[in-house]
């Protein structure tokens, strides 16, 4: 075979063999949240798409039904097709390990608001006993404040602890 036929046979290979992969908008008939797939039916055609993944790395995201998703098609398999972007989503999730950084990250990290609760609750129940232990107080006159430190001993022995950043924050979350 000369270059010129063998030339010929590759490019008709290549060509017959090529996927492209292809964009569909679509919108989401049904979500499979616990299986991260859902069904779609495209805009333009109306051509029902199944087991859509909703995500393709570190993000899945849970779409709202009824709402317009692009989704990508790998290697022109229309079964195999992926999640790219969702006009309204109703969940957000992002894998373990996976760095989140709104606005450069200069603001330092998110509270976690359950440990933040915590510390404040811990702060409100310290003053609440300090004002117990002062509301319970009788002034005794010419005994130079004992009955006050009598009143106050048990409040006085409990020191709070010193918050920490660590003890806070989110470091998965910068902002």
């Amino acid at each position: 075979m000369d270059a010129a036929n063998e030339l010929k046979q590759a490019l008709t290979a290549r060509i017959a063999g090529a996927k492209q992969p292809q964009l569909r908008w679509v919108v989401c008939k049904s979500v499979d949240w616990a299986n991260k797939t859902m069904d779609a039916v495209g805009v333009s055609d109306e051509l029902e798409y199944y087991d859509i993944e909703l995500g393709a790395g570190v993000i899945d995201v849970q779409p709202v039904v009824d709402s317009t998703c692009l989704i990508g098609i790998v290697e022109g398999e229309e079964a195999n097709g992926f999640l790219l972007v969702a006009s309204e989503a109703e969940r957000i999730e992002i894998k373990a390990n996976t760095l989140i950084e709104f606005n450069g990250g200069t603001l330092g990290s998110l509270v976690k608001i359950e440990s933040l609760k915590s510390k404040l609750n811990a702060l409100e129940q310290d003053i609440n006993s300090l004002k117990t232990a002062i509301a319970g107080w009788t002034a005794v006159p010419q005994d130079g404040g004992a009955a006050l430190k009598v009143a106050l001993a048990t409040y006085i022995s409990h020191q709070l602890t010193v918050t920490q950043t660590a003890d806070l924050a989110n470091n998965k979350i910068k902002q």
